[in-house]
């Protein structure tokens, strides 16, 4: 099939800082991603924080994808990308590799009226869209509800409180049966001038002395920067003390 989208224009930008650099250490992120200027196509992955072998994970997810784009048809619904990224975590668990990452699957179509996204999440990274000059969070954190807590007989308050903060639910390589929630796989629509970010949970933030909210994103996006610059920006005000992944595409 033909790879390219004719008439769909994008820009993107892309930034990153690793949590070592932060510390002024040397040091590998855990973060790995592409960004595929003729397919429109990204992905992020995110090594879980402190867990062995995260970082070896992220990487092999990363192979397996561009493994993945060069021997089938190009994703072009969200299903597609469904598929995609349970087959990375088949791949994943048959390597043996010890830890887990999230994972940001994506990418810019033709739609029937418009141009559309079309994604595929798990973990704690993010995706936001820009439109109309207001920024939404599109994927949602696979973390631990009350409910959970609740069916896990956890009981005592400030551990709830901890585990809610720091503790990814679904992440590939988990070893738990493969399911994306179901509000992380779909297809949004977009116009000319819209704007997205996908990024790791280390832009975001977790606790609220963190968190990097909507509206911090709706105001940086306003100050209509560049692609690289804008990304570069959100890794830069980030308040958690982790890895930093942002890419930013705008739809021309």
């Amino acid at each position: 099939m033909d790879n390219s989208e004719s008439g769909l224009e994008i820009d993107f930008g892309v930034s990153e800082i690793s949590l070592a650099e932060l510390k002024g250490k040397d040091g590998e992120s855990e973060d790995c991603y592409l960004a595929d200027r003729d397919l429109k196509f990204f992905a992020l992955f995110d090594g879980l924080d402190g867990e062995k072998g995260s970082h070896a994970v992220a990487e092999l997810a990363l192979k397996t994808t561009k493994n993945i784009l060069a021997q089938y048809e190009v994703p072009t619904t969200s299903s597609n990308l469904a598929w995609m990224m349970e087959r990375i975590n088949d791949i994943l668990r048959e390597s043996g590799e010890v830890g887990g990452t999230s994972c940001i699957l994506a990418r810019v179509v033709e739609g029937v009226d418009a141009p559309k996204l079309i994604f595929a999440a798990m973990g704690d990274s993010r995706i936001y869209l820009r439109k109309n000059g207001q920024a939404f969070q599109v994927t949602f954190d696979d973390d631990l509800r009350q409910k959970d807590l609740d069916a896990m007989k956890i009981f005592d308050p400030e551990k709830r409180k901890e585990l809610m903060e720091t503790k990814v639910r679904k992440y590939l390589n988990s070893g738990d049966k493969f399911e994306i929630s179901y509000n992380n796989s779909g297809e949004v629509a977009l116009n000319k001038g819209d704007r997205i970010l996908i990024c790791s949970d280390g832009v975001t933030g977790e606790t609220d002395g963190e968190k990097l909210s909507t509206e911090n994103i709706t105001a940086i996006f306003g100050r209509e920067f560049d692609d690289e610059t804008t990304a570069r920006v959100f890794v830069r005000v980030a308040r958690k003390m982790d890895d930093r992944t942002a890419i930013v595409i705008s739809v021309r």
